[in-house]
């Protein structure tokens, strides 16, 4: 399975420039995304989930730029990963968005599985980060206890790329799931809609 994902994701790196990628090879990409199978891009993409979580409870808690340093880099002794977190920090300290250190933490996956990444894919992923906020935003009021009705009355004052009927589903398939596998795979068929829907205008 690498050594397929390894194919497609050099494949999409041929219009690399406009992130514009060729309908076979974003079909691919996608399967890759919603496998039922671990391979790198989903656990990849589970990983810039996970961290789009945290830095979303950082961003909602108002955790000061010392409290975040001080929850991600105490205790770890390995350099390499010292390294990366601290590039998830700056990230973050940039913009101040949770979907900064996602596709950060992305991308870092995707590169140390040996797939190829670029900076114009790097802008639609974050962009499509960005749009998972609201699956994220889901989880968190299920795991804090929340009713799918009290969600869905919050999420109707939002704007959402969704609409209200999709948000409404999407939702109550969030609060059926079993376990955070589950919930992860539905995050990651709204990345990949969202990778389909704005291929070629990041």
């Amino acid at each position: 399975m690498k050594k397929i994902a390894f194919v497609v994701l050099t494949l999409l790196l041929s219009q690399a420039s406009t992130a514009q990628l060729a309908a076979d090879d974003l079909q691919r990409f996608q399967i890759l995304l919603v496998s039922t199978t671990n391979n790198p891009v989903r656990d990849c993409a589970d990983s810039g989930m996970n961290k789009l979580y945290i830095y979303r409870v950082y961003q909602v808690t108002r955790k000061t730029d010392a409290e975040i340093d001080e929850a991600q880099l105490p205790g770890v002794q390995d350099e390499a990963l010292q390294v990366q977190l601290r590039r998830e920090i700056a990230a973050w300290q940039r913009v101040r968005m949770p979907n900064a250190p996602a596709q950060v933490k992305f991308d870092a996956c995707l590169n140390e599985a040996g797939l190829p990444t670029s900076e114009a894919l790097s802008r639609l992923h974050l962009h499509c980060f960005g749009n998972s906020l609201f699956a994220i935003d889901v989880l968190q009021a299920k795991d804090t206890k929340q009713s799918a009705a009290q969600v869905k009355a919050r999420m109707a004052r939002v704007r959402l790329a969704l609409s209200p009927t999709q948000a409404s589903g999407f939702i109550d398939e969030v609060f059926a799931a079993r376990n955070r596998d589950e919930e992860f795979a539905l995050a990651r068929e709204l990345f990949s809609s969202c990778v389909a829907a704005n291929n070629g205008r990041h």
